[in-house]
């Protein structure tokens, strides 16, 4: 359900829906969101802002996860870096 709503909201250009679902709806489907927009080469701008924008509400194994299976973990530097920074005591940070 997650990639097929992802997909019908990134290809009619509703990226503002994404945020609100990840944001307010589900946040710890973000990895399943994530991994679809990677699939679809949505822009890496986007994906970091949506990463960032719930930061301690995402869980962050499948987020590895997800983007390690597209060979992209260079995106997540930001994000990893914020929760270190914001004290975070999650070992798989």
């Amino acid at each position: 359900f997650v990639p097929d709503l992802t997909t019908y909201l990134y290809n009619n250009n509703m990226l503002r829906y994404i945020e609100g679902y990840v944001q307010k709806v589900n946040p710890k489907q973000a990895p399943k969101v994530v991994g679809t927009l990677l699939d679809l080469e949505c822009p890496d701008d986007f994906i970091k802002t949506l990463i960032l924008s719930v930061r301690s509400l995402l869980p962050v194994a499948p987020l590895v996860e997800e983007v390690e299976k597209r060979n992209r973990l260079k995106i997540l530097t930001q994000f990893l870096e914020h929760l270190v920074n914001e004290g975070s005591v999650d070992p798989q940070v």
